[in-house]
């Protein structure tokens, strides 16, 4: 009795020594995962859907009730339980720096309903062992145990309702201490585990969502408008943003003079020039009701740069080409736009848009290479509070030795070319509100930059 009492007693001691992990370390990954989701669970998840609920959740949930009423969603932790469809997800609800219950996610069609639940004991023993236990003593597994939960099955089975059961199982082992020999082959390591699992049903009905927005004074839920009272929220609404921003892209891709002067300056002749030329537009003089007009610009020969002219009052357009050919050894012609059209863009190009034009989102440059065309827009009312003269000479020098990297490597290609822009765009230029897309003559793909996965995302336009 007294050697089991004092392997227990090595045990409960282990478990607090191998399995706490403070709550300063959770509070700090709580503020962290708030900004931007970062995967900590032991499995594969379906990262785009837990994204994806966390941007409604942001958007449309009283955060301050939210936090009051159930805790901090720890979304870090979420696990879709193998689906990955964007349809669910559970994540743990934390409180006190306790697990105190979990939220659950279901799309259907367009919208997405939330249910939080603080009553499920074996979920909530579940996540806490993911959560407070040290990574190295934690194994996953998927075990699913359908014979402890016969009764939901059958309840299921008579609500004609399919429903497909996915488990997951944390087995947690510590070495408690050695065993007293007593022989050969006797003794040794004496280990003990425990395994927490939790399954859940991913298919079926949905429970009504409970309101994560406002209430108004009758006591509705005006979460986002359409959501609360069993209704969802809307969940994509970075599609809905998407299609706003893509909007004024294909206003200038569908107008049949841009068109024109689109087609006629991308060409092989031209791409393979020793020059570089384009075509600005310019706005009408206030109070004429004439149209803009387009005016052609090109350079001399063995030249890699195109300048406006000296008058630039209501240019508010640019297209032109990044030619081929180089004159000069050693300097690297980038395909794609430069620090110049950056600065071209916002300095000019958007600051005549806004006063002839009426907003900076009706600027646009357009950059003409063999490696694709990229077209500069901006969707915001607001000039961007982090773009000043200054930030050319930062954007100079990073651009200037990332693509040398890639020449003196021999790895100028199209899609490193557009990587190392997209990377460019959202790690150093990282202006909010400036869009960029790869475009022809009848189409445009927004272009950003993953920085987990180091690659590029490009989103058709609708």
């Amino acid at each position: 009795m007294r050697k089991i009492f004092l392997k227990f007693w090595h045990f409960l001691v282990l478990l607090s020594l191998f399995s706490c992990r403070t709550e300063e370390l959770v509070s700090s990954e709580l503020v962290q995962q708030r900004q931007e989701y970062f995967n900590r669970s032991l499995w594969k998840e379906d990262e785009v859907y837990i994204k994806k609920v966390k941007q409604v959740f942001d958007e449309y949930a009283d955060q301050a009730r939210m936090q009051s009423e159930y805790g901090d969603v720890y979304w870090d932790y979420a696990t879709s339980l193998n689906t990955y469809n964007e349809s669910y997800l559970i994540a743990p609800v934390l409180k006190s720096g306790k697990v105190a219950g979990y939220v659950e996610a279901k799309r259907i069609d367009d919208k997405v309903f939330f249910q939080f639940t603080t009553d499920d004991q074996k979920a909530n023993k579940f996540f806490s062992t993911l959560i407070f236990a040290k990574k190295d003593q934690l194994q996953a597994a998927e075990t699913p145990d359908l014979a402890a939960y016969n009764d939901e099955i059958q309840y299921a089975a008579q609500a004609y309702t399919p429903r497909v059961l996915e488990c997951k199982t944390v087995i947690k082992t510590l070495y408690v201490g050695e065993a007293e020999g007593g022989g050969s082959g006797q003794g040794g390591e004496v280990i003990e585990t425990y395994t927490e699992t939790i399954c859940k049903f991913v298919d079926g009905p949905t429970h009504q969502d409970e309101c994560i927005g406002e209430y108004d004074a009758q006591g509705n839920c005006t979460g986002g408008g359409s959501g609360g009272g069993g209704g969802g929220y809307p969940y994509n609404p970075e599609e809905e943003e998407l299609i706003d921003e893509c909007a004024k892209a294909m206003q200038n891709i569908n107008d049949l003079r841009f068109k024109q002067k689109f087609k006629e300056l991308n060409t092989d002749a031209n791409l393979n020039g020793t020059y570089e030329n384009g075509v600005f537009e310019r706005a009408a003089p206030a109070g004429n009701s004439l149209p803009s007009s387009f005016i052609p610009i090109s350079n001399q020969a063995c030249t890699t740069h195109l300048s406006l002219p000296a008058n630039q009052n209501g240019i508010f357009g640019l297209l032109h080409v990044h030619n081929n050919v180089n004159c000069t050894n050693g300097y690297v012609n980038v395909k794609a736009p430069s620090p110049v059209d950056m600065h071209t863009f916002f300095h000019i190009l958007m600051k005549q848009a806004n006063q002839h034009k009426g907003s900076y989102s009706e600027a646009y440059s357009v950059i003409i290479t063999s490696y694709g065309s990229f077209m500069l827009k901006y969707n915001s009312a607001s000039w961007p509070s982090n773009v000043t003269g200054s930030d050319f000479l930062k954007w100079k020098n990073w651009y200037k030795d990332a693509f040398q990297i890639l020449e003196n490597e021999n790895q100028m290609t199209k899609e490193n070319v557009q990587k190392t822009f997209a990377q460019f765009l959202k790690e150093v230029v990282n202006v909010d509100g400036l869009d960029v897309y790869i475009i022809t003559e009848n189409s445009a793909a927004k272009l950003d930059y993953n920085t987990t996965t180091k690659q590029t995302v490009k989103i058709e336009c609708p």
